[in-house]
């Protein structure tokens, strides 16, 4: 800064750099230039309050103030730290004298532009370990404005208690659902600790947008009741040969039987493949060794489903069956 000298203490001067810096407060200039070298003397200082006391609004030149010091602290902290990791990669905060990084995170944020934000997020990366975040460069893939990533990123980059964990989970979420509705539905099914009646209406309200990962939750979920069901099956889910896996697989095991049965009827004609094949067949057997006859109203019975097995395909997945199923033949006289 050529234009720019130090301050000087002779009486002849102390009016001039009290009006000079005068001017650049008043006019938003570099104050930095003018104070940075040494410090103000009474003379000046007296000269600026009487030019405050004149002013119509030194409120608003306070804040001024306040914000030049603030910002240019910011700014320069992070510039500091930038250059700490382009000579020395992969250090630690620890290693460059920061004990709260947090702390010093969030003072970045609060100082930056959200475009100057967002660039030193992208720019910064940040990886945590038990002790202290280690700081590198990072490649430089570009970051949609808004979307998760960018909120994960931000949050690994703050490294309070709750982003961290905001991160871990999302980081974890399948390459092509990476979005906010996926990752709230993934929480409220699988994540969050709720009483069944509320998972169940959870499992209602993203059937239809993310069956793939209802489907999955339900096949883990043995709390979820037949009545449950019976709402699921009037959504998408009942086009999928999963989800008649999963009803099969209910079927037989000592619950609700005549509801999981009535489910089933009211499916209509689901799309069927070897794997639900095999579940009705398993499901239906299990009914047979337990006792249980069909009421004539049912729609599928034990004879229809041997009938129509295709039991060259069932052998080579599961022999079991076709022993089984030659068994209860046997029992019942299907083959004379």
């Amino acid at each position: 800064m050529g234009n720019v000298r130090r301050l000087d203490r002779t009486i002849i001067d102390v009016e001039e750099d009290a009006r000079r810096i005068w001017c650049e407060l008043t006019g938003n200039g570099d104050l930095e230039g003018l104070l940075a070298f040494t410090p103000l003397s009474r003379a000046v200082i007296e000269l600026l309050g009487e030019m405050a006391d004149a002013d119509a609004d030194p409120v608003r030149l306070a804040t001024v103030v306040r914000r030049s010091f603030t910002q240019r602290s910011a700014v320069y902290s992070l510039n500091l730290v930038l250059l700490h990791v382009v000579l020395s990669p992969l250090c630690t905060a620890r290693e460059i004298g920061v004990e709260d990084w947090p702390r010093l995170a969030a003072f970045w944020r609060s100082q930056l532009s959200d475009a100057d934000w967002r660039a030193v997020v992208g720019l910064l990366y940040v990886s945590w370990d038990e002790s202290s975040p280690v700081l590198g460069i990072s490649s430089g893939a570009t970051v949609d404005a808004g979307g998760l990533r960018e909120a994960v990123a931000e949050a690994r980059f703050m490294g309070d208690a709750a982003g961290k964990a905001l991160s871990y989970m999302a980081e974890a979420l399948p390459a092509g659902r990476y979005d906010v509705h996926y990752a709230r539905a993934v929480m409220e099914l699988a994540a969050s600790p709720v009483e069944p009646w509320e998972r169940a209406a959870h499992y209602l309200w993203w059937a239809d947008q993310f069956p793939d990962l209802v489907l999955e939750c339900l096949r883990r979920d043995v709390t979820v009741g037949a009545e449950t069901l019976r709402e699921l099956a009037k959504t998408s889910l009942a086009e999928s040969s999963a989800f008649v896996v999963q009803l099969c697989d209910r079927i037989g095991r000592g619950g609700h039987d005549e509801e999981l049965l009535d489910v089933f009827d009211a499916l209509g004609t689901p799309r069927i493949d070897q794997w639900c094949e095999i579940a009705m067949l398993d499901a239906w057997l299990r009914l047979h060794e337990q006792g249980y006859r069909h009421a004539p109203h049912r729609r599928t019975d034990l004879v229809r489903v041997l009938r129509s097995a295709d039991f060259e395909m069932i052998s080579q997945v599961r022999p079991d069956l076709v022993y089984r199923c030659g068994t209860v033949a046997h029992e019942i006289g299907l083959f004379g």
